[in-house]
């Protein structure tokens, strides 16, 4: 899929430095005309659709575009700017240094967004366009934090999180072009690098369901690399298979420490380069394991040959307990791909 990216025209705001987040600003006049321009350059560009960040100064700037284009627009909330919280509306000029530090740790009672819930929504809105949108010509119309995440995410780049509020990718009104996969690319990757490798994995899902095991074996050649899978969705079964009953005891089934028993045992189990475990609460307690914090998944990478484990904690807030599983195994293939790289 050919995906152009494109930031909003210029606010009056803007050129008053003024912090806007998710303030509903039009276009200034100049913002207006560097529009134009750029819907004059791309009206040689094939566009098959439009999607934009649903607030007034994005919408405008679609509107524009679309002049030269004549297609659909889609509003998608997962392009929306990131919310500024108390500081939206505020000069930049005016912060105190003590505001200043509060604004970039988006701390306590700041009402700030995380850069990490941005980068978390947007990547939804790629996967949904790799899985959903059937046109090859894809305009977004969005937000330069936005804006900045897609690139990253597309280009495989890993960057300090604090720095999506420092750096700036597009002025107002520039695009960049960009290829977006179709397909699950992350799934394709572990067996790609596995295969090369000539190393092999196996999985202990319990919340998941079996759901990482599915990713993987889509994929064509998966069954040189991938051993087995097994979902043990109740504490009994995990035992037989070797988790460490005390750790269940001690920290509760839904705990890191379970995570990492669980893909320790998987690796032994199944004498596996790598091994991976997924325990977790996705969305309703559980009145059979009251212990453990509910709509948090925990999930484990153990590598053999270092012995050693890449963990990652993962908050789910969809209501969809089907949602939430796919959330939780993009977090999972990411942290396998980190393991085995």
């Amino acid at each position: 899929m050919d995906l152009i990216v494109m930031r909003h025209g210029t606010t009056n705001w803007n050129e008053q430095n003024i912090i806007q987040g998710r303030s509903q600003n039009r276009l200034s006049v100049r913002g207006i005309k560097v529009a134009k321009e750029a819907a004059e350059k791309l009206a040689y560009e094939k566009i098959d659709v439009i999607y934009c960040s649903p607030l007034f100064r994005a919408v405008q700037t679609a509107n524009i575009v679309n002049k030269k284009q004549n297609v659909k627009i889609v509003k998608d909330e997962r392009l929306t700017e990131i919310d500024q919280g108390i500081f939206t509306g505020r000069k930049k000029a005016s912060l105190t240094p003590t505001e200043k530090e509060m604004r970039d740790a988006a701390g306590p009672g700041t009402k700030i967004e995380h850069c990490e819930h941005v980068i978390d929504r947007v990547e939804e809105f790629l996967d949904f366009l790799r899985d959903n949108e059937k046109c090859e010509n894809v305009l977004v119309i969005t937000h330069d934090i936005c804006a900045l995440a897609i690139k990253d995410l597309i280009d495989g780049i890993n960057r300090d999180i604090n720095d999506y509020r420092k750096l700036h990718l597009l002025k107002n009104a520039e695009f960049i072009k960009l290829k977006l996969e179709r397909g699950n690319v992350y799934a394709d990757k572990i067996v790609k690098i596995l295969t090369k490798e000539r190393k092999t994995i196996s999985f202990m899902e319990s919340c998941t369901g079996g759901a990482l095991a599915n990713e993987i074996t889509n994929v064509s050649g998966s069954s040189e690399v991938f051993k087995f899978g097994a979902v043990t969705y109740s504490n009994e079964f995990k035992q037989k298979l070797g988790v460490d009953e005390s750790k269940i005891k001690n920290y509760s089934v839904y705990s890191q420490e379970v995570a990492d028993s669980m893909s320790m045992t998987i690796s032994k189990f199944t004498s596996s380069d790598f091994g991976v475990g997924i325990t977790g609460k996705l969305c309703a307690p559980d009145p059979a394991n009251i212990d453990g914090e509910d709509n948090v998944v925990f999930i484990s990478v153990y590598d053999k040959a270092k012995n050693e484990f890449l963990k990652k904690r993962v908050q789910v807030f969809c209501k969809s307990r089907e949602k939430n599983k796919k959330i939780v195994i993009k977090n999972a293939e990411k942290l396998i791909l980190n393991a085995i790289k």
